[in-house]
């Protein structure tokens, strides 16, 4: 979970936004007489509560969006707010204006796929193997640990078992877009961690392999068919999954530019991005068109919705996995939002530079969307949600029950735990295990804490926010998406994995792995002592062989010459890999082909470094210098040994 904090940009920017951000207009049929949204907002009002929400983020946090609502079967607002060009002043149109979609593409895969339930031709039971042709299925056996059957309901769930490589998924540009969706899937193929239904891994791989079972199915390219039963069918005449949008006319050019926050609250500009396997986060769209798309969750009559049957929609909110029994969980595509006072079901997505997100309440017949052209913040997004679905005079209902037999707070806070949803194949496994790291403590009021927020179990495996370690404080955060923790554990009772219940992002898992916890705090002490080894023996030897260049002293064929040049090349090995890592923390869409050279750099000079050694024991057998000087000489050589033992094991030498 990340947390965009508020900032304040110039006062010159501020004012510009805040003139364009009420230029959007209000949309489509508009009930304005009767009804209230489930937050009990009458709809006649409902405008001027959004209106006034907006303005608290727009040109602070939130450089544009469109906002969508409907209700029984009418769009009662869409509206946009801020620019899609700041420094053009471009306000957001909801007929001319794109955004990517981020992972909320995967819930038109998802229709999709439905479709294909609906026609008989998908069992979402049925082992995936069934849909696929030989010889992807050849290339995919190479990869699975288990031979459970993968279904494609794991594929939705994201229970599959496959890590998330990181690698060639999205780029920043369109030149490594000639590839099919097969090819895509059979070049980004990861392995098989976990057995399937075991662990929830949030990958991108799953939805991306079950469009391409639609096509396996129909005979016709996944982008082609959504086009024809999903985009066409809904009327949205402004959307598409080709990565490459400058073959589609309506949209091409058209998309909001994508906006970060900088490290002083400026908003900055940064990558388009383009996704190889587009089926999972490729999308676009305008807002007239995800009104539309939005509307036909909230449809109750089967001639209003030309996407799916009712039946197939309340299935898709029937809960289809969760970490416990007690715990949220998620359905066919969609996840139970994290409140206990409404029953509602939604997705969101990100990608580089844009926020969306959809949630229907199919009680009320209700529905909100947003989207935005800038990496928004948790507090941003569900604060929304929350204004036009949560009635705020309404009490929280609480887990807590009188008598109650928990496990003990030792079970959990005695585990060191990961995030499912990284490499552990490629380099990023030490950046993903170095940043999704998590345990708890225990706390002095029968509670467990984690980044500071108190915990109290409620029901066995299942534990809510009792604020912090401070103080008794309340947020967004911790009011919907951290109000509760839950966690998973098998048939002894012992503590497998923990998550939040109401997220795609991942499970984390108990890793009992203590070598792989070592080497991480072996690697980051190894790492601060090579820079502060490089750098004393760097300008050391600079310093020595200029006195020798001067008195005409040999430089090489010497034990400490043959040390000096191991110097040099250690010096080198420590500032490629530092970069590596650095460009692996800094780079959102990662390419193999870039880090190509980093790579044949840790090769070349970790094999330059042995054959200095080696010219070290020759030059030593000459000289023989005082034992001293070998004791000195073998530390250092040992812990040059040592940092490449450890880029081994980190997969440094990896080229994907």
């Amino acid at each position: 979970m990340r947390k965009i904090k508020k900032r304040c940009c110039s006062f010159i920017l501020g004012v510009a936004i805040a003139t364009s951000m009420f230029q959007g207009t209000v949309y489509a049929a508009k009930d304005s007489s009767s009804g209230t949204t489930p937050s009990n907002i009458p709809i006649n009002e409902v405008q001027g509560k959004v209106d006034s929400y907006m303005e608290s983020y727009i040109g602070d946090s939130v450089s544009g969006a469109i906002v969508v609502a409907v209700k029984d079967n009418k769009v009662v607002l869409e509206k946009a707010y801020g620019d899609s060009n700041l420094e053009n002043e471009t306000p957001i149109s909801l007929t001319d204006t794109t955004f990517e979609l981020g992972s909320l593409t995967k819930m038109y895969t998802y229709t999709a796929v439905m479709q294909q339930v609906e026609a008989g031709t998908i069992d979402l039971q049925a082992d995936i193997f069934t849909y696929l042709p030989e010889d992807f299925i050849s290339k995919l056996k190479e990869k699975l640990i288990s031979d459970k059957p993968i279904t494609v309901m794991e594929l939705i769930n994201n229970t599959a078992g496959f890590e998330e490589t990181g690698f060639d998924i999205a780029v920043s540009d369109t030149k490594s877009l000639d590839l099919t969706l097969k090819d895509a899937l059979l070049t980004t193929m990861p392995a098989q961690i976990y057995d399937p239904g075991e662990v929830m891994t949030g990958s991108s791989y799953c939805s991306a392999l079950a469009g391409y079972i639609i096509e396996c199915v129909t005979g016709m390219e996944f982008s082609t068919y959504v086009q024809n039963n999903v985009f066409e069918k809904a009327g949205m005449t402004s959307t598409t999954m080709l990565a490459n949008t400058k073959n589609v006319p309506a949209i091409d050019g058209k998309k909001a530019v994508p906006y970060g926050l900088g490290d002083g609250g400026e908003f900055r500009q940064v990558d388009y991005m383009y996704s190889n396997l587009y089926p999972s986060g490729a999308g676009v769209t305008n807002g007239d068109d995800f009104a539309k798309f939005l509307q036909s969750y909230v449809s109750t009559k089967e001639e209003k919705n030309a996407l799916l049957k009712q039946d197939t929609i309340k299935k898709m909110f029937e809960k289809t996995y969760s970490i416990n029994e007690n715990a949220r969980g998620q359905g066919i595509g969609f996840y139970e939002y994290p409140s206990d006072q409404i029953t509602a079901y939604y997705h969101e997505g990100t990608s580089n530079g844009y926020s969306s997100m959809m949630t229907i309440m199919p009680e009320e017949e209700f529905g909100v969307g947003v989207l935005c052209n800038s990496s928004v913040s948790t507090e941003f997004m569900y604060g929304l949600m929350n204004l036009l679905l949560v009635n705020p005079e309404e009490k929280q209902t609480s887990g807590q029950q009188e008598s109650l037999t928990t496990p003990s707070l030792d079970d959990f806070t005695n585990l060191s735990f990961t995030g499912s949803k990284r490499a552990y194949n490629n380099v990023l496994q030490f950046v993903g295990y170095f940043g999704n790291c998590s345990s708890f403590t225990k706390g002095d009021d029968n509670t467990i804490v984690l980044d500071n927020n108190k915990y109290k179990q409620v029901k066995p495996y299942v534990f809510e926010y009792a604020g912090t370690t401070n103080a008794e404080t309340s947020n967004i955060l911790t009011d919907t998406v951290a109000k509760n923790i839950y966690f998973g554990h098998n048939e002894k009772g012992e503590v497998t994995k923990w998550s939040y219940g109401c997220t795609g992002a991942g499970e984390f898992v108990a890793d009992s792995s203590t070598s792989a916890q070592s080497n991480l705090t072996l690697s980051i002490l190894v790492i601060m002592l090579a820079g502060l080894l490089c750098a004393i023996m760097f300008s050391t030897n600079l310093v020595i062989t200029a006195i020798d260049l001067i008195h005409k002293k040999p430089i090489l064929n010497t034990p400490r010459g043959a040390f000096r040049i191991s110097t040099f090349l250690f010096v080198g090995l420590v500032l490629n890999s530092v970069t590596q890592i650095t460009e692996l923390l800094e780079t959102t869409l990662l390419s193999s082909k870039d880090f190509y050279w980093n790579t044949m750099g840790n090769y070349g000079l970790s094999i330059a470094i042995i054959l200095s050694l080696g010219y070290f024991m020759y030059c030593y057998a000459k000289e023989k210098p005082k034992a001293i000087k070998l004791v000195l000489y073998g530390m250092v050589y040992a812990f040059m040994s040592l940092y490449i033992y450890l880029l081994f094991i980190w997969k440094f030498f990896s080229f994907a």
